[in-house]
């Protein structure tokens, strides 16, 4: 069984404040289902996965990933970097995101600036 699943979806629970039971109800399927899942008793099959991945608004592929039904890619830390930005930034409002952007917009101007100074 996968339990480092169980500990996952756990701990995406307690971010949002979410009990077993709500993420059952947005899942339409059991308590015992997703107690079950989080206590590594049983394996999510795709069409949990799928459920549980709407219900976080996570991609599929992610929690397929996790769960263990597709392989794992090979990652560095810096693609886990920007996949977490990623799901970060959906999370935010239109307004936050472009704020966010005029933010590294103007980060990255400031660095082509430096190298530029230095090259001089």
């Amino acid at each position: 069984m996968n339990s480092q699943f169980g500990d996952w979806l756990n701990a995406q629970l307690e971010e949002r404040g979410w009990s077993q039971s709500e993420l059952a109800r947005r899942c339409n399927v059991t308590s015992v289902a997703i107690s079950l899942v989080v206590n590594g008793e049983r394996n999510p099959g795709p069409e949990l996965c799928r459920a549980i991945a709407a219900a976080l608004g996570l991609p599929e592929e992610k929690v397929f990933r996790l769960a263990g039904l597709l392989s794992q890619l090979p990652v560095d830390d810096e693609t886990l970097v920007f996949q977490d930005v990623y799901e970060m930034m959906k999370n935010l409002t239109p307004a936050e995101r472009r704020e966010v952007l005029e933010y590294v917009t103007w980060r990255y101007q400031q660095r082509k600036k430096a190298a530029t100074a230095a090259e001089e």
